[in-house]
C-alpha cells in the first residue's frame, strides 16, 4: 500500500457521506413540498366553501345546529395581522 491509498478511501468515504446526506435532504424537501401543496389544497377549498356557502339557503334549523354560524371567511391570523400593519 501506498501513501494516498488511505487518502483516498478517506475522500470515498467522505464523498459518499456526502451524497447520503444530499439525497436525505433532496427526500425531506420533497416531503415538506408535498405536504405544504397538500394543506394549500385543502385551505383553498375550505376558503372557496365558506366563500360560496349562502346564508340565505340556511334554515332557522340549521342555523341552531352550527354553533360558528354566521360562518365567516377564514382569515389566519399572520395574515389578518399583516394587513393591519398595511393599514
Amino acid at each position: 500500500m501506498t501513501e494516498s491509498d488511505p487518502k483516498d478511501l478517506v475522500i470515498a468515504a467522505l464523498r459518499q457521506r456526502i451524497g447520503e446526506l444530499v439525497s436525505n435532504y433532496e427526500s425531506d424537501i420533497a416531503v415538506i413540498r408535498a405536504n405544504y401543496t397538500k394543506l394549500k389544497e385543502d385551505f383553498d377549498h375550505v376558503s372557496k366553501v365558506l366563500a360560496n356557502q349562502n346564508p340565505e339557503k340556511e334554515t332557522e334549523e340549521t342555523k341552531s345546529k352550527n354553533p360558528f354560524y354566521p360562518v365567516k371567511k377564514f382569515i389566519p391570523s399572520q395574515v389578518e395581522e399583516k394587513e393591519d400593519e398595511n393599514v
